[in-house]
This record gives structure tokens, C-alpha cells and sequence, in this order.
């Protein structure tokens, strides 16, 4: 997704590529708001533009190699976790439906998502201990491709949405314990 794709925040959408051009962006970003109103959507398109192998002024240039992986949610350094239902299910098992709902509606909510992959049960999201353990190894992982510059300082970036730092935040407290 680019920048040019995500409705409104321009101010934000300003500083994010500022912050890009000038290597001054921090290693963690937390996008908070409310459901539907963009977050995850920003979220990608700045995971785009950190990876994209021709930036332009203001976007990532949406053709290069690391941009079509990006857009299509197959890039080899970008790593999803969010709330799944089960046990001690993770959020490998529901990537299919990850990327069926974000090509479908990127500014999907909790209701839609839990209807995406529950159909119909009346189960509560979570992120297991199990999802806990698998995003610290990953964190652990060296990125796949050199990058340049301000991406070999990035090492492996994560952006994280309010609803995977709520219940990751549960999940580690309780992992940890």
C-alpha cells in the first residue's frame, strides 16, 4: 500500500516520509486510534516505503520487487501477528485470511475480522503464549535482504496497531510469569 492509497492523516503521512528521508525514524512505531480510522493502512504503506527499493519524494515507487511483495503481504522481512481464536492457534494459521481481508478492505475492524475467520462462533480474540514466543524469535531474525542505509539500521522493524499491543501485552504478562 502507499501513502497515496491511505485516506486523510497528511499531516502524519508528512512526517512519517520526513522521518524516512532524514534516517530519523525510531525502530518501533505504535499507531493508535480508533477502529476503521486508518492505522493499519499507514501502517503498511510506511512498511512499504521503509522496503521500497526506489523511493520517490513523497511514496514508495509501487514497482520495484520489495513494493509487490509488500503490496501482496508475501514480503520475507514483514511479519503479521494479530488476535486469532483457539487455544493455541497462531497467526501463521490464518494468514491466507489475513490477506484476503486487507486486499478486500484495509480499514477493517475487530467484528470483521473475528467474522473472517470464527464464522459464527462466539470465541474471543487473543494472542496466545505461543503467538508471544514465535514474535520474540522473529524479532531475533536478521532481515533477508541488504538493505541500505537506513534500512540495515532498522534491522527487523515492527509496527504494532493498539489491538496487537493490548493483547500482546497480556499474552507476554502472562507467558512470563
Amino acid at each position: 500500500m502507499k501513502f497515496e492509497d491511505v485516506f486523510g492523516l497528511e499531516d502524519l503521512k508528512q512526517k512519517l516520509v520526513s522521518n524516512v528521508r532524514q534516517d530519523r525514524l525510531a525502530h518501533a512505531q505504535l499507531f493508535l486510534g480508533p477502529e476503521g480510522s486508518g492505522n493499519l493502512a499507514m501502517a503498511l504503506a510506511l512498511t512499504q516505503l521503509i522496503y521500497c527499493q526506489n523511493p520517490q519524494e513523497n511514496d514508495s515507487c509501487g514497482v520495484c520487487s520489495s513494493c509487490v511483495k509488500n503490496q501482496k503481504l508475501v514480503h520475507p522481512d514483514v511479519h503479521f501477528t494479530y488476535p486469532t481464536v483457539g487455544a493455541r492457534e497462531k497467526s501463521t494459521t490464518f494468514i491466507e485470511n489475513w490477506r484476503e481481508i486487507l486486499e478486500i478492505h484495509p480499514y477493517f475492524n475487530t467484528t470483521d475480522w473475528l467474522n473472517n475467520i470464527a464464522k459464527n462462533e462466539n470465541k474471543n480474540p487473543n494472542i496466545t503464549k505461543e503467538e508471544t514466543r514465535d514474535v520474540l524469535s522473529k524479532l531475533a531474525l536478521k532481515p533477508l535482504l541488504t538493505l541500505i542505509s537506513r534500512k540495515q539500521q532498522l534491522s527487523n522493524p515492527f509496527i504494532f496497531s493498539k489491538d496487537f499491543f493490548r493483547s500482546f501485552l497480556l499474552s507476554a504478562y502472562n507467558t512470563f510469569l
